[in-house]
């Protein structure tokens, strides 16, 4: 992605960002946007709060880089360019010259009326393609309330600053599945962060029967997997 002059910093960017609380994680998610919207340079980053923040951001950015980019190509076929000689050039204003070229759509050739319906029909096509973009994968920050109740409930897990959740996201039905389990409940470095990760395999109950008394082995394997031996 080549060097840009400018590109389209939005409200909503600016609000997931002043939701961190740490100065020095919010100074590199504005960084991030704007490295990537100028340079398009990918973070260089292990942070699961930014790099969350930046996969909801990019195909923003990408969608108006190409809908900027389509727009220039467009206006370079839309005549001659500004300061060329030709574009200066006025017709004489005479009787006979408004008889002979009347200004209307009718003596306008019908290929060309045709090429014009044609760009406007692709440009049409192109935005329909980046809504449907848009829609395939929409993704939201979970509610502060949420994350009050969470913290209330499990004092010792830790809470990003940040977390993103899909649609199908279900607050309650993560909490109840997490009560089930023992594991789940007892192991406190299993972050909020990572329980939304593992969304489906937890409300599905795959981890309620990880109990030190049915299966002794798995229980201590995952204990040591996340808190160490």
């Amino acid at each position: 992605m080549s060097n840009k002059e400018i590109f389209v910093f939005y409200r909503s960017y600016n609000n997931a960002i002043q939701r961190i609380q740490k100065p020095t994680l919010k100074l590199q998610a504005y960084e991030i946007i704007i490295n990537y919207g100028l340079y398009g340079d990918e973070p260089q980053t292990d942070n699961d709060t930014l790099l969350a923040m930046f996969e909801l951001i990019k195909p923003i950015i990408d969608n108006n880089n190409k809908r900027r980019q389509i727009n220039t190509e467009n206006g370079r076929k839309g005549g001659a360019p500004k300061g060329n000689k030709n574009a200066s050039k006025k017709q004489p204003n005479t009787s006979e010259n408004n008889l002979k070229q009347p200004n209307t759509s009718e003596n306008k050739p019908k290929n060309q009326n045709k090429r014009t319906r044609n760009k406007e029909q692709g440009i049409k096509n192109k935005e329909q393609e980046i809504k449907r973009e848009n829609k395939k994968e929409k993704l939201s920050l979970i509610s502060s309330d949420d994350l009050v109740r969470f913290k209330s409930l499990y004092p010792n897990k830790e809470i990003s600053e940040l977390i993103f959740v899909p649609q199908e996201f279900n607050f309650d039905l993560l909490l109840e599945a997490v009560s089930k389990s023992d594991f789940l409940k007892n192991c406190d470095n299993l972050s909020l962060q990572w329980l939304v990760d593992n969304y489906g395999k937890v409300i599905r109950g795959e981890y309620q029967n990880y109990t030190k008394d049915t299966k002794p082995n798995t229980w201590q394997n995952m204990k040591i997997l996340f808190e160490g031996e």
